[in-house]
């Protein structure tokens, strides 16, 4: 990736740093937890972790993907409280 100056390169490193030590500190501790998956795996997985908004008159509700067995691993192994299918949108931050 090119940028212009020496700012937008130090925030270009700092920003794949910070992603590379998430993406690690994830790896080790999902194989802690005998889940056994490769860094593509993870970014795979995590690309189908997806939620839509949907307007339906003056209501508003988010719309859950449906999650593949691995990412409902994932999310089992990490303790994180697995989002419902459909949502109201004020509700979706108690899952944030």
């Amino acid at each position: 990736m090119f940028h212009w100056n020496d700012t937008r390169k130090e925030g270009y490193i700092a920003l794949r740093y910070i992603a590379y030590a998430i993406e690690n500190h994830l790896i080790q501790k999902l194989n802690k937890a005998k889940v056994e998956i490769s860094e593509n795996e993870l970014r795979k997985a995590l690309g189908q972790i997806q939620v839509s908004l949907i307007k339906q008159r003056s209501n508003e509700f988010y719309l859950r993907s449906n999650n593949q067995d691995l990412v409902a691993n994932i999310i089992n192994k990490l303790g994180l409280s697995k989002i419902p299918n459909l949502i109201p949108k004020d509700k979706i931050t108690n899952y944030l």
